[in-house]
C-alpha cells in the first residue's frame, strides 16, 4: 500500500516524533543508521528517501526528520 496522502504521512510522523521525544530523544549511531539505510534501499517499498509502507523519511539527516535515526522507531515490515 502506498501512502500518497500528506495527512497520513503527517499523522504518522507526528506520532513517531512525539513518542521519540517522550522517550528522551534516543538516537541510533551512524553505523546503525547506515545499516538501516542499506536495508531500506534494498526494499521495494523505498522510494525517493521515504518508505511507502509507513510514509516516513529514511535518510542520514537529523532524527526529528529521519525515522532511521530515531532509536524508538522500527520497520513496520520487521526488516529492522
Amino acid at each position: 500500500m502506498s501512502l500518497s496522502t500528506t495527512p497520513i504521512k503527517a499523522a504518522r510522523w507526528a506520532k513517531a516524533v512525539s513518542f521519540w521525544i517522550m522517550a528522551g530523544r534516543p538516537e541510533r549511531s551512524d553505523e546503525d543508521v547506515a545499516r538501516v539505510l542499506e536495508i531500506c534501499r534494498g526494499c521495494d517499498r523505498f522510494e525517493n528517501g521515504s518508505c511507502n509502507e509507513c510514509g516516513c523519511h529514511v535518510t542520514t539527516g537529523p532524527a526529528v526528520f529521519n525515522k532511521a535515526r530515531m532509536a524508538t522507531e522500527f520497520c513496520r515490515l520487521e526488516k529492522w
